[in-house]
């Protein structure tokens, strides 16, 4: 085994530990805001719209500060000020561009309702995919501060 492969393995097998986690969060969320109504509104306070911006947030938040704490403990590193401002950046930027993207899409088709079941899908590949790009930049973020 290289090097590089311990961090490859680390940085993979947290990655999926984070989707699997925020996929199952995700479910548990959109179920507790959304319920089980044939419909789900796009526009408006507390609909899917703001909603996705609320979920980016938290995501990318707890996708970059639990694993990065995680690491930091492991490699007992001091660098833990900096991972909580690294998640909260995190967070905005997500909360910015995947809320922002989802919501120039609903805008651009003209989605002013979506099917329960197609809500529900989409929450939870919106969830997958943003822990699938914040915690492993959060994590390679770390091993570069730990090398430097």
């Amino acid at each position: 085994m290289t090097a590089d492969a311990l961090p490859r393995n680390l940085i993979a097998r947290e990655t999926a530990i984070s989707i699997v986690i925020n996929s199952v969060l995700s479910l548990a969320f959109f179920l507790l805001v959304f319920g089980t109504r044939a419909q789900v509104a796009v526009w408006g306070a507390g609909n899917l719209a703001f909603d996705n911006v609320v979920q980016a947030f938290m995501i990318a938040l707890m996708s970059t500060l639990v694993p990065g704490m995680l690491l930091h403990r492991r490699l007992r590193i001091a660098i833990g000020s900096r991972i909580a401002a690294r998640a909260l950046a995190s967070a905005v930027a997500a909360a910015a561009l995947a809320g922002g993207l989802a919501a120039a899409g609903f805008a651009i088709f003209g989605i002013d309702m979506l099917d329960w079941s197609h809500a529900l899908v989409f929450k939870l590949l919106l969830g997958a995919a943003i822990a699938a790009i914040v915690t492993p930049l959060g994590l390679k973020a770390i091993l570069r501060a730990a090398a430097a």
